[in-house]
C-alpha cells in the first residue's frame, strides 16, 4: 500500500503584521485582500493569524482576530467560497 500526498501551492495572505501593538481595522485588512485578488483567485487564499499571535495582549489579540475575520466574510460573501 501506498500513501498518496498531494501537494497543492497555498498561498497565506498577512493581513496583519501581529508583531505590532496597532490593532488593524477591517477596512485596512480587506484592502489588503483586494490586493491579493488582483493576482490570484479566491480559492488560492486563505486568512488566518499566524503563530506570532501569541505574542500579543488578550486586548490587543481579540479585536484584530475580529477584523480579519470579518473582513474574510465580507469578501467571502462578495467572492463565493
Amino acid at each position: 500500500m501506498r500513501l498518496c500526498i498531494a501537494i497543492t501551492p497555498t498561498i497565506l495572505v498577512r493581513a496583519y503584521d501581529i508583531h505590532s501593538p496597532c490593532i488593524p481595522a477591517q477596512a485596512e485588512m480587506e484592502a489588503l485582500l483586494l490586493r491579493a485578488l488582483k493576482v490570484l483567485r479566491p480559492e488560492q487564499i486563505w486568512v488566518n493569524p499566524d503563530c506570532g499571535l501569541k505574542t500579543r495582549r488578550w486586548s490587543e489579540a481579540i479585536p484584530a482576530l475580529q477584523a480579519m475575520v470579518a473582513a474574510a466574510q465580507r469578501l467571502r460573501e462578495h467572492y463565493g467560497s
